[in-house]
């Protein structure tokens, strides 16, 4: 979810109680936090394990995801 709110911030034009009712959160500041913990991480250049059980960066799954999304 966190990422799902950092993604919905930085690609669209929605602000954070918008991303929020459409998360099923109750209030923006979940969002808001979920949303600076992300960058952080990709400030900290963290790695994350996968569904897989794989390490990867943060950075590299944010990009894929992005890719993924814009092509649509």
């Amino acid at each position: 979810r966190g990422l799902c709110a950092y993604l919905a911030r930085e690609m669209t034009n929605a602000c954070f109680p918008e991303i929020a009712s459409a998360l099923g959160r109750t209030t923006h500041s979940t969002v808001h936090t979920a949303d600076r913990r992300i960058r952080r991480q990709l400030e900290g250049d963290e790695t994350v394990v996968t569904g897989e059980g794989e390490s990867v960066r943060l950075r590299d799954l944010v990009d894929e995801i992005r890719r993924s999304l814009r092509r649509g």
